[in-house]
């Protein structure tokens, strides 16, 4: 094999090599994006007079908890009457915690 041979055969696995880890990094943004908006968000509101969890992706509550609004501190109660935005379950659940 000529020289010249070897190196068109050494750029064609170079360029081939930098454009698979360019695929590989697309596809992994492309993944991580769809995890994150597929998990959403959670929210605490008031729902029949009691503080409620939700999904961000239901309008149904997801558990509803044994705490009334009104027995929590004003700026709590308004704050669930808005819906109060959390990240993760376990989050809802310390504020749920804060509130019993």
């Amino acid at each position: 094999m000529s020289k010249t041979k070897s190196y068109i055969l050494i750029f064609v696995i170079i360029i081939l090599s930098f454009l698979s880890v360019v695929l590989l990094l697309k596809y992994n943004k492309l993944n991580s994006a769809a995890d994150n908006t597929s998990q959403g968000y959670y929210i605490l509101k008031e729902y029949n007079n009691k503080v409620a969890l939700f999904s961000s992706s239901k309008n149904t509550p997801l558990e509803i908890y044994n705490i009334k609004p009104a027995d929590l501190p004003f700026k709590d109660e308004e704050l669930l009457k808005q819906g109060i935005k959390c990240s993760s379950k376990k989050e809802a659940l310390l504020k749920i915690e804060d509130y019993e």
